[in-house]
């Protein structure tokens, strides 16, 4: 979707751009590195970040920059290129990291090509020689032997975010797409504030709730518990939230309403207010038991009163008086 005074359509580079413009002045003073995909990984996006004061570590493949790979092979060819590997036991066998560095190499042709250092990373298995990852980075951070290994795992922590943070919350039940703020209005951003506030409460919850952190291990799959709370809450009908609390266990019967309200207050740990809840229960019993639809109550028999005008009328107004009178008990 075009931002607002733009008839291109928006995509990730401009987002970047707009986000490091409005927050550069914050971030920068404290030395950020900006990690990125090959996307990122271009003249105009490096030069504003470091004009900006942060850093950068992007990935940097042949196929994208061919005349930085054409300097690459050069100083291959000259022994220009510094080497070191590692080795290490991951628990099932041996892998064996093998870097290879260059500093200083022009990112393009020309007088203003921008000078970066680019690294990569291979790993393989030491007992059967097969490749178990192959990745190739620039980076503004001066690349050595000593501290190599440090600049690629940073590098490569950009999956780590990507897989257990973004892509939870585009495909395991949060629904949250490309999201970059569209237009003028907030409510994009307000709505994927929300999704990343309840990513948190689920995060806090399996580690501090002995329950809830039961059901993930059991339904280890987010989707899974998703859809089984959808299912449970779609397929049981239950005539309160009291009830369904009651039937889950959650709560301790309570045979009248006050003492319901009160129950799930002190179950959701709400702060409770007796005046507050004897109104709650006035207005309940006001709207409900008094709100007759064909001579009975909403569901009760009658399939077409409850969508007739009038009778939506009717609930409406008994709905604002009833509003009006909660508004006046609580003082706002």
């Amino acid at each position: 979707m075009p931002q607002d005074g733009h008839d291109t359509q928006d995509c990730e580079q401009m987002a970047g751009k707009r986000w490091r413009q409005k927050h550069a002045e914050v971030f920068a003073p404290h030395q950020g590195t900006l990690l990125g995909d090959d996307l990122y990984s271009k003249q105009p996006f490096g030069a504003l970040a470091l004009a900006q004061g942060f850093n950068f570590i992007l990935v940097c493949t042949p196929d994208s920059h061919p005349k930085l790979y054409e300097r690459v092979a050069f100083w291959q060819a000259n022994d220009g290129i510094a080497a070191c590997e590692s080795r290490h036991w991951n628990g099932r066998f041996t892998a064996v990291s093998m870097y290879r560095s260059l500093n200083d190499v022009l990112l393009l042709d020309g007088k203003e090509a921008l000078s970066v250092n680019w690294f990569e990373i291979t790993v393989v298995n030491a007992t059967t020689g097969e490749q178990l990852y192959h990745n190739s980075f620039i980076t503004n951070h001066r690349v050595t032997g000593e501290h190599v290994a440090a600049v690629v795992q940073a590098g490569r922590g950009r999956w780590k975010i990507e897989n257990e943070n973004n892509k939870v919350l585009k495909t395991k039940g949060y629904h949250v797409e490309h999201n970059f703020g569209h237009g003028k209005q907030s409510l994009s951003a307000v709505m994927f504030s929300l999704n990343l506030l309840a990513f948190l409460c689920h995060t806090v919850l399996e580690w501090s709730d002995d329950k809830y952190a039961l059901l993930r291990r059991v339904l280890a799959r987010r989707q899974t518990f998703f859809d089984d709370i959808r299912a449970l809450t779609r397929y049981m009908v239950f005539d309160s939230c009291y009830k369904m609390a009651e039937t889950l266990g959650l709560v301790s019967p309570a045979p009248r309403h006050a003492a319901r309200f009160t129950t799930l207050f002190q179950w959701l740990h709400m702060p409770t207010n007796e005046v507050v809840t004897r109104e709650l229960v006035r207005f309940r019993n006001d709207l409900f038991h008094e709100a007759l639809w064909d001579r009975r109550q909403p569901g009760a028999g009658s399939l077409a009163g409850p969508v007739q005008a009038d009778h939506l009328s009717r609930i409406n107004d008994r709905l604002r008086s009833l509003f009006k009178k909660a508004m006046t008990c609580l003082g706002t």
